[in-house]
C-alpha cells in the first residue's frame, strides 16, 4: 500500500512540476509578445 501510495505521489509531483514549467514559459512568451508585465 505504501508503494502505491509512493507511486502516485511522485506521478502527482512531476505532473504538477511539467505544469508548472508550462505555464511559466506560456507566461514568459505572452510578456515577451505583448509586452504583459
Amino acid at each position: 500500500m505504501k508503494k502505491i501510495n509512493a507511486d502516485r505521489l511522485r506521478a502527482i509531483v512531476y505532473d504538477a512540476r511539467t505544469r508548472l514549467q508550462q505555464v511559466q514559459l506560456y507566461d514568459v512568451r505572452v510578456g515577451e509578445n505583448n509586452n504583459y508585465r
